[in-house]
């Protein structure tokens, strides 16, 4: 911005040059201002003129900026899928496995997090992992419960999906609300507080809850 302010100036001070020139060599008559060649700047004004070619400048020089952060953040996001791929942490490929499903058009993959407590968190990872480095999982949470004790038979207590759709974040169909930003329903959990990671079949799931698998 400090750059547009300054290219903004020299546009203002352009056609007061302009003038005082004419000015000098008697080609433009006293009181007079460049609109008396060109008429429709008058519409614009003396000032108007830097204003205008300032504002242009301005919006050009913020998308390049603009542009530059999102290559930069899209150069990154390659860089951290290639090492993840080309490590031997299958934690991480899971990860990135799920979170390229959440931003392609492909089907949705996701993971269920069981914690060492026996909590179980399903959702999609908001972000990928840094490889080797990251200690924690931000992930936006559709269902949560628990493994029985006993058991290990998993219930669903919190139906983090159903409350999303009836608030108007989410349509029946699936698609989010535009104003809608997953980030304000992230769980953070640690890594090592993790016992197990898993693909999670929503399907398979009713299945299982279902009467006739219940028999069996």
């Amino acid at each position: 911005m400090f750059y547009s302010a300054i290219a903004g100036l020299a546009f203002l001070l352009i056609p007061g040059t302009i003038e005082y020139l004419l000015y000098y060599y008697s080609m433009l008559p006293p009181g007079k201002h460049l609109e008396y060649y060109i008429p429709f700047l008058s519409s614009f004004g003396f000032h108007g003129i830097g204003a205008a070619l300032s504002s242009a400048l301005s919006g050009i020089v913020s998308a390049e900026v603009i542009n530059k952060i999102l290559d930069f953040r899209d150069r990154r996001i390659e860089c951290l899928k290639r090492s993840i791929d080309h490590g031997e942490n299958e934690f991480e490929r899971l990860v990135k496995d799920a979170w390229e499903s959440s931003i392609a058009d492909s089907e949705q993959v996701l993971l269920s997090f069981t914690l060492k407590s026996r909590e179980v968190y399903i959702g999609v990872p908001l972000e990928l992992p840094v490889p080797s480095r990251s200690s924690h999982i931000s992930l936006f949470p559709l269902f949560s419960g628990y493994l029985e004790k006993d058991t290990l038979k998993l219930t669903i207590t919190d139906d983090h999906w159903g409350y999303y759709k009836e608030a108007g974040r989410i349509s029946p169909d699936g698609g989010a609300d535009k104003n809608f930003n997953p980030d304000g329903c992230r769980i953070v959990f640690s890594v090592d507080s993790i016992e197990t990671a898993s693909v999670f079949d929503l399907a398979y799931y009713a299945h299982t809850q279902s009467p006739e698998s219940q028999e069996h």
